[in-house]
């Protein structure tokens, strides 16, 4: 599995030798331009290296160190100095960075360090997992799909990916249209440059500004040195702006303007800054009802969607569901301890049923907690969550009763009454394993009229355990 490292480095020169020295150990490289924006990135996504100059460190960054290595799956931290001081090493190596190295180090003591460093990580040993939804750089080969609608989605995707065309990626939250953003630049003329990520709705209307287009020395109180912004890193990459229907209408202009001319100007400067780099934008909005709005601006959007492509959702593409559960199972299952290897194909079922408000970001997050609560071998319906058990049965009896529909009609009512009371708290039962607290709560019911219910009915909880 490819390792991923993120980069905070405030001298171009030094964030070049670093990147080539990451990308010869096989390492998928990210970039950020200020500590605020690493911040938020380093708990959204999962990183095992992070690169850091001491310059973006201050005082009181002990805490922010504390709490990055509190983080599940923690990143090594290396600290690159521009200056000998073995105190302050010292300081970095105590509160638990891994590395601290001089920027002028050669590149092959570089690249030295850095591969020691990622021997001792814990899973830094290949393993086999399915590139399709691991963690590792995507590519538009790993979309395959069963879905006659996503491959032709995929289709068009494949034919503008190698192009230089801004695209505008439209899709519900959860369907990874950030995924998709890096499987187009890692398939695009682009793919030895930068792939740089902001998410527009994540940062404060200034903080965004200078995240962007960068900043000069004393242009604004706490500007204490000039800082490069994303256009900036991702020259000669890619740019990813996320959620870009959450931008404010002053900075659509500047954009817009960025695009045009493909030069920026820093928040506080007066030169331009020519920039080579391809834009992906995202967003979950309708963004045509905003520009009716007057919320987004009509030149942008139409600057942006050269090609626009909506991701379906989870529900409009059913036929992935068996395939993609297959593999999160093998996924997770190189990374824990537990037994489950499979799902019973009742659980599938519902698994397929459900509507998936939160697509493929929500499947993903009931499959780990599946993998993490089931005991056995077999992932069951009643490791999976209520709304989705309950969808299930629900789905499940409408479909039966059209085929017994006949049959039951020329029952008296009290029998028929009998039968379908029996046949539902059946259903409940093997659902919670003939747990009857749970089965008691589905139901909406006293757990002791379950019992006498059961009791008439003659079911046996022992019997679905």
């Amino acid at each position: 599995m490819l390792l991923r490292a993120l980069l905070l480095i405030d001298n171009r020169t030094s964030q070049r030798r670093v990147n080539v020295a990451l990308q010869k150990l096989g390492l998928l490289t990210d970039s950020t331009s200020s500590l605020a924006h690493l911040q938020d990135v380093i708990v959204r996504e999962s990183y095992d290296v992070l690169v850091i100059s001491r310059s973006m460190l201050t005082e009181d960054s002990s805490e922010w160190i504390r709490r990055v290595l509190e983080l599940p799956d923690s990143p090594d931290i290396i600290v690159l100095t521009d200056r000998e001081d073995s105190r302050e090493r010292a300081n970095w190596l105590s509160q638990g960075c891994v590395a601290v190295l001089l920027q002028s180090l050669p590149a092959a003591a570089l690249k030295s360090v850095i591969e020691a460093v990622l021997k001792r990580r814990r899973y830094a040993e290949p393993t086999t997992i399915d590139r399709v939804r691991a963690l590792g750089p995507p590519r538009l080969t790993d979309f395959r799909s069963a879905s006659e609608l996503m491959r032709s989605f995929m289709s068009v995707v494949e034919r503008v990916a190698p192009s230089d065309a801004t695209l505008l990626i439209l899709g519900e939250t959860g369907v990874g249209k950030e995924r998709l953003s890096r499987a187009v630049h890692n398939d695009s003329a682009r793919s030895k440059g930068p792939f740089v990520a902001v998410n527009c709705a994540a940062l404060t209307e200034s903080l965004l500004e200078s995240e962007l287009f960068g900043h000069e020395e004393g242009a604004f109180t706490g500007a204490s040195r000039s800082r490069r912004g994303c256009f900036e890193l991702a020259h000669n990459g890619t740019l990813f702006l996320d959620e870009i229907g959450e931008m404010p209408l002053h900075l659509q202009v500047r954009l817009l303007r960025a695009l045009q001319e493909r030069e920026v100007v820093r928040v506080g400067g007066e030169r331009p800054i020519a920039v080579d780099v391809r834009v992906l934008a995202a967003t979950s909005r309708a963004v045509e009802n905003e520009v009716e709005l007057g919320k987004f601006r009509k030149d942008l959007y139409y600057r942006l969607s050269v090609v626009k492509l909506r991701i379906p959702a989870l529900s409009e593409r059913r036929e992935d569901i068996p395939s993609l559960v297959s593999d999160y199972i093998h996924y997770f299952g190189t990374r824990m301890t537990h037994q489950a290897t499979k799902c019973s194909k009742e659980a599938v079922e519902a698994l397929t049923r459900y509507h998936w408000p939160g697509n493929i970001r929500e499947l993903i997050n009931v499959i780990e907690r599946a993998m993490l609560l089931c005991p056995r071998e077999e992932i069951g319906l009643v490791d999976l969550p209520h709304e989705i058990r309950s969808s299930s049965i629900s789905q499940s009896m409408i479909d039966d009763s059209e085929q017994r529909a006949n049959s039951l009609s020329k029952l008296p009512l009290n029998e028929f009454l009998a039968r379908a009371e029996r046949e539902y708290l059946v259903r409940l039962l093997e659902t919670t394993g003939g747990r009857m607290g749970e089965t008691a709560r589905l139901a909406n019911i006293d757990p002791r009229v379950l019992y006498q219910k059961m009791k008439r009915l003659k079911l046996n909880r022992k019997d679905f355990a």
